[in-house]
């Protein structure tokens, strides 16, 4: 059995791109393939982590890396480039091996493992997660011309849901849940209607998007999980990848 452990997180991994590749190719299995990508995963990692007492809940490191998944399947409806989509279908392969991986080493190779290793990767699928959906909505708008009261509807309701998921996985208090809520569903609202207005490509509104929104939740992260010295380099890696993409966005037709 442990053989079988050991080898599923690149069985999941082949799985999930054979996913990926096949609805592709095979339009007319996209949602099935969907499905599959996103429920066999959650049950593998059923399988790597039943025997431990996990460091938050499942559903909580489950959650956001099957988003992710649907929010990958989502993107790849609008994106006709296929660069972006290996990009997008690496990317999410690979960090999805790497959650696997580490909820092996959690559970049976314990000296392996990284500390808080599922809480960041599990962070970085929520931001995945808000990257292809955000993105998702602006290309409802661009290419479905979808109203943008619909997209304001879809956006907070996707946004309750993902905040919610993060306070649970960060283990935040009500009061900070709340103050940290209401400034990210406000920021992100106001952001959203400004971005929805310019000219740049939805890629590029999406990544903004989730600069503004991550450094709200770099900001939550700190109030969360004190330390004695605190570094603001993340803010300033989000600060430069902010103006780079400002830099090069296409700002006219």
């Amino acid at each position: 059995m442990i053989l079988f452990l050991r080898s599923l997180p690149a069985l999941l991994a082949a799985w999930l791109l054979a996913c990926l590749v096949l609805a592709l190719h095979s339009p007319s299995t996209f949602w099935v393939m969907a499905a599959c990508a996103t429920l066999v995963p959650i049950f593998g990692l059923h399988l790597l982590t039943r025997h431990a007492t996990l460091p938050r809940r499942f559903v909580a490191l489950a959650l956001f890396p099957a988003l992710a998944t649907l929010g990958a399947f989502g993107v790849l409806l609008f994106s006709e480039s296929a660069f972006f989509q290996n990009l997008v279908i690496g990317s999410l392969v690979i960090l999805q091996w790497l959650i696997w991986e580490q909820a092996f080493s959690f559970t049976h190779v314990p000296a392996r493992y990284q500390k808080n290793a599922l809480t960041n990767l599990a962070q970085l699928a929520a931001i995945a997660a808000f990257f292809f959906f955000t993105l998702i909505l602006f290309d409802l708008g661009l290419y479905a011309g979808a109203l943008l009261s619909l997209q304001l509807g879809l956006f907070v309701t996707y946004l309750v849901v993902w905040f919610s998921g993060l306070a649970y996985l960060l283990q935040a208090d009500r009061r900070t849940t709340i103050v940290y809520g209401v400034l990210t569903a406000v920021a992100g609202l106001e952001f959203y209607i400004l971005l929805n207005r310019l000219p740049p490509l939805p890629a590029v509104k999406a990544g903004v998007m989730v600069i503004i929104v991550g450094s709200i939740l770099q900001l939550l992260r700190r109030h969360v999980e004190p330390q004695d010295r605190q570094s603001w380099w993340p803010f300033g890696v989000l600060a430069l990848v902010l103006l780079s993409l400002l830099a090069t966005a296409r700002w006219f037709a």
